[in-house]
């Protein structure tokens, strides 16, 4: 993975009413309202990770409330193998 220079967390947020039931199923009319692709605010670069990237923690906090909180190994989709 010599070309990848980091790693950041984007929120892939979707209007699932506006979806389903105002625009006919259409999904991406979903996805495309002002503030619905949040992105960073940092970029992790891979010479500062060492080691297994399995043991590695991600969490999310909205408003100091931990909302979500896990190991890369329990991913569904590993992100280091989809490159």
């Amino acid at each position: 993975m010599d070309y990848v220079a980091g790693y950041t967390v984007v929120h892939d947020v979707s209007a699932r009413d506006w979806q389903l039931k105002k625009n006919s199923g259409q999904w991406l009319i979903g996805k495309t309202f002002d503030s619905f692709c949040p992105i960073g605010p940092a970029i992790v670069t891979k010479d500062s990770l060492s080691g297994s990237q399995l043991g590695y923690s991600l969490l999310n906090c909205s408003n100091l409330t931990l909302r979500y909180y896990f190991f890369a190994k329990d991913l569904l989709f590993f992100f280091f193998n989809s490159f």
